[in-house]
């Protein structure tokens, strides 16, 4: 019973995480038209982020995904996308500190 209240309560923990990651990159967005599109995913097994529209990363970070938790796994697999250099460094800050 304590393990699963452990799981759930870190489930509870990664979930309000990505959350706050969500809302302040939502904050920081202005139009689409006035911001660039970034897009946070895996590259060879590492945290990247490439442009909207580019295909090779223009950053690649020391963050092995396999480091992070798997929601957040989860989310990289599909892209995490955000608008704006603000939105994009705090991201890139949630997923590299």
């Amino acid at each position: 019973m304590k393990k699963l209240i452990a799981a759930a309560l870190s489930i509870l923990a990664t979930c309000t995480a990505i959350g706050m990651i969500i809302s302040r990159a939502e904050a920081d967005q202005k139009p689409a038209e006035c911001e660039h599109i970034y897009i946070f995913h895996e590259y060879n097994g590492f945290v990247a982020c490439t442009e909207k529209g580019s295909e090779e990363p223009f950053l690649i970070t020391d963050t092995r995904v396999s480091s992070l938790q798997p929601l957040d796994r989860l989310m990289l697999a599909s892209g995490v996308e955000v608008s704006g250099a603000k939105a994009m460094s705090r991201v890139l800050e949630d997923y590299c500190s």
